[in-house]
């Protein structure tokens, strides 16, 4: 099966539209998020439960479940510590948390796999990916002008900082960054039919995620995406070819 072909089947289609969703539930809040992510790891076990127990860590894997471990242990030491010096606190909320913690272990095996067997169509969520960041940048800019976004959200008691659609949690740069991304690889690996559109359309999504990040207000997440996009121009040749010549400038 091709990583890049729509031909695939029922079950890889569904996680990789769940997957596309991710996105879009950052932006509807947290209860969403963790409703996606449910349903992602739950069918993924459902579908290739048997193949996913026999799959073999890595190192990388290794190391990476090792911290999920050292947090439940710190999290159980901490509430015997309460516990024992019969403190207020003494209700293991914190052991609860830790094992609820894992989910983000076990989705990151799961996607880990998927993609190595290539079971996951990833332009789905590269599309999803470049929608939400140029619809959170969007709703910024009119934020901006009118001082409140599509859903009503004010800018007022913001200070310099713009949120957009996530309200009074001041995390549109992030987002932004993290997500807009993707946006950079949409055509160079999927449309390639719109290729010779690339040399405008990188530098000119490269100006809107830019200038979106810095209407935020949020200074680390515009430092790392210029450096993020500085390892991309070393490191990916598809994107270096239409976007170099634009630095310049």
């Amino acid at each position: 099966m091709s990583l890049f072909t729509e031909k695939i089947n029922p079950k890889a289609r569904c996680l990789s539209l769940l997957l596309a969703i991710m996105p879009l539930s950052f932006i509807a809040g947290n209860m969403i998020i963790n409703i996606n992510l449910v349903l992602v790891i739950a069918l993924a076990l459902l579908f290739y439960g048997k193949e996913f127990y026999s799959y073999k860590l890595d190192i990388v894997d290794k190391t990476i479940s090792s911290f999920f471990v050292i947090v439940l242990f710190t999290g159980i030491y901490n509430d015997i510590f309460f516990y024992l010096e019969k403190s207020w606190r003494a209700d293991f909320s914190t052991s609860i948390k830790s094992v609820l913690f894992f989910k983000y272990l076990i989705f990151y095996l799961i996607l880990r796999y998927c993609v190595e067997k290539k079971i996951i169509y990833l332009k789905y969520f590269f599309i999803s990916s470049s929608l939400a960041s140029l619809f959170v940048c969007f709703d910024i800019f009119y934020q901006s002008v009118s001082g409140k976004d599509i859903f009503g959200f004010s800018s007022d008691g913001m200070g310099r900082k713009l949120s957009g659609p996530f309200g009074d949690e001041p995390i549109a740069g992030s987002f932004i960054q993290r997500f807009s991304l993707f946006s950079f690889f949409v055509v160079p690996l999927f449309f390639l039919k719109f290729k010779k559109y690339t040399k405008l359309l990188i530098p000119l999504l490269f100006l809107i995620f830019f200038v979106g990040i810095v209407f935020s207000g949020n200074r680390m997440p515009l430092i790392i995406f210029i450096f993020t996009l500085f390892l991309t121009l070393v490191f990916q040749k598809q994107v270096r070819k239409y976007f170099l010549h634009f630095c310049f400038i």
